[in-house]
């Protein structure tokens, strides 16, 4: 699709409760979907309202399914659904659209979840 039909995607992976970048991005214009499964930081994550930030509790990986067993060093416990890059996309109604801007800063998921 053309750029002006697809809009202004962004993605972000890993959010720790730090929303410069989503926010940044939501005040230009961009439709920003921001993604962790980390339980500790998921009540103050879907607390965060900005206009055209959508917070998703679900993480990046290789396998289907819930994080309950994973633990990330200094962040604690991942209790979201953790979904291949792809996957989500399906997920989200966005095959179709191009992503312009893609931040991930997740502890070490961008190794498994983009291995091929």
């Amino acid at each position: 699709l053309p750029v002006a039909a697809a809009g202004r995607l962004v993605y972000s992976f890993g959010i720790a409760n730090q929303w410069t970048f989503e926010d940044w991005a939501a005040s230009r214009g961009f439709e920003v979907h921001a993604f962790d499964p980390t339980t500790r930081t998921r009540a103050a994550h879907e607390a965060h309202k900005t206009k055209n930030v959508h917070f998703h509790f679900m993480g990046l990986g290789a396998l289907r399914g819930k994080a309950g067993s994973l633990v990330t060093a200094g962040y604690g416990a991942l209790g979201g659904e953790v979904l291949p890059f792809d996957a989500i996309r399906e997920r989200l109604g966005h095959t179709t659209r191009l992503i312009q801007l893609l931040k991930i800063d997740c502890e070490g998921c961008e190794w498994e979840a983009f291995v091929d």
